[in-house]
């Protein structure tokens, strides 16, 4: 059971709408400055939510993620439609819907990697951050911790020396040295592999696993269900060819009990 064309369009609508923000939020301002906090809300704070939102409807029998809310956009062709109808028939349209949910987002999270890399070559992106409550301090425990899954790359790890000469402020801007700013490129990208692009992808191998062994135990259930049919209409058939036996006639055996008595004469 699959729908090429339903997975295309998912993967299509995930690649659009991840190119348009990731361009977005990485062209910066008319300095090209990027916030690397908004990047941090784009690239993780969303992707985890997400999961987590789709997951636990699904466990709980709900199905809200990402293709559910794409599938109410009035774009879809009355065949595709009616796919879906076949699905919800026969009980896949939750897990499906799930899948295609990773779809999306996996090609949100491609869209967002090609952006980046295509600014990184073209552009001169400068990585800063600003906050009015937060300091160096405050935020390099997050940093640190985040940066756990990719210890063994020491060029994408931050430190309070690197937050410290990227904070950026409206009224007093820091004339800091370009390469500084350029220096947090290989933390976002590790933040958009290990959150939002492998999470996905490991997640989607393991919803169509379970979707493909269901579907099997369903086409296997069927097969046997079919055979069993099969085996008692021959039986039917088998009974109904052999001759039925009768029991004796009534009638045939008084007049059998009559033609003794007539023969044997009255009884003395």
């Amino acid at each position: 059971m699959n729908f090429p064309r339903g997975t295309l369009l998912f993967a299509g609508a995930g690649f659009f709408f991840g190119s348009f923000i990731s361009w977005a939020i990485l062209i910066g301002d008319e300095l090209g400055r990027v916030n690397i906090l908004y990047l941090l809300l784009v690239y993780l704070v969303l992707p985890i939510a997400s999961i987590l939102i789709s997951t636990i409807s699904l466990v709980f029998g709900g199905g809200i993620n990402l293709a559910a809310g794409l599938k109410k956009l009035p774009l879809w062709s009355p065949e595709q439609q009616q796919v879906w109808r076949q699905l919800r028939q026969q009980g896949f349209d939750r897990l499906w819907f799930y899948q295609s949910s990773h779809i999306v987002a996996m090609f949100f999270s491609l869209a967002g990697l090609v952006v980046f890399f295509l600014l990184l070559l073209v552009t001169d992106v400068s990585f800063v951050w600003r906050s009015t409550l937060l300091t160096a301090e405050d935020l390099i425990p997050l940093l640190q911790w985040l940066s756990t899954p990719w210890s063994f790359w020491d060029g994408a790890q931050p430190s309070v020396e690197l937050l410290l000469r990227t904070r950026d402020s409206r009224i007093a801007p820091q004339a800091e040295a370009f390469s500084s700013y350029a220096q947090w490129w290989q933390f976002v990208l590790a933040i958009q592999i290990f959150y939002s692009f492998l999470p996905r992808g490991l997640l989607l191998i393991g919803t169509r696993l379970i979707m493909l062994r269901r579907i099997s135990l369903k086409e296997r259930n069927a097969r046997l269900n079919l055979t069993e049919q099969t085996l008692q209409h021959h039986e039917q058939e088998i009974l109904a060819a052999q001759p039925r036996q009768q029991g004796p006639d009534p009638v045939q055996l008084f007049l059998h009990g009559t033609r003794r008595k007539r023969a044997h004469g009255p009884a003395v």
